[in-house]
């Protein structure tokens, strides 16, 4: 139960199941066991929009294109964000 890869896949289970809170949760116990940040941070990042918190949301798409910036899911992930938000001129 203490190995970091237990606590990405619940977090990964959680998301994909609605249960986002519980989500949150083992996502910081995988950053905390040392899970790189990269490998999580799209799904950390769809979970605060699934929470209501966008633009903690926001921060982490930013995040992975600043390590990948090839990475087409972010930038969708993160043009998505913007959408739900409001923020039509970002979302553009």
């Amino acid at each position: 139960p203490g190995h970091p890869q237990v606590a990405r896949g619940l977090a990964t289970v959680y998301l994909r199941s609605g249960r986002a809170g519980e989500a949150l949760v083992q996502f910081d116990r995988a950053l905390a066991a040392g899970v790189p940040e990269r490998d999580i941070l799209i799904d950390h990042a769809l979970t605060f929009d699934m929470v209501g918190e966008p633009s903690e949301a926001q921060w982490r798409y930013v995040r992975a294109l600043e390590l990948d910036p090839a990475n087409a899911e972010a930038r969708r992930r993160l043009a998505l964000s913007y959408a739900i938000a409001g923020n039509r001129a970002r979302f553009e």
